[in-house]
């Protein structure tokens, strides 16, 4: 065990520096996080409706019509929100 107090002391100070810079680098992206929370909700929003106005005008008794514009639709999402692969893993990307 070391006798001496500076390394305590030090520790001590690391530590608090530690919490107090988590605390500010928090204060500091918090606004940030919650507008891109708010802009990806209007995205998933805008797409929500774009498919229930599409579902409204088409007639589903046509699934091939519809199924072919809704995966163009959540292409167009998923392509807005970044994520870069295929909507999902069906025939239809393959």
């Amino acid at each position: 065990m070391v006798d001496d107090p500076s390394v305590g002391q030090s520790c001590c100070l690391m530590v608090g520096y530690v919490i107090v810079g988590g605390m500010i680098f928090q204060r500091l992206e918090a606004e940030h996080g919650r507008a891109v929370d708010n802009d990806m909700q209007r995205v998933k929003d805008r797409h929500v409706l774009w498919l229930w106005n599409l579902t409204a005008a088409m007639n589903v008794l046509h699934p091939v019509n519809w199924s072919t514009t809704a995966f163009d639709v959540l292409d167009s999402y998923t392509a807005q929100v970044g994520y870069n692969s295929p909507c999902c893993h069906c025939s239809y990307h393959n």
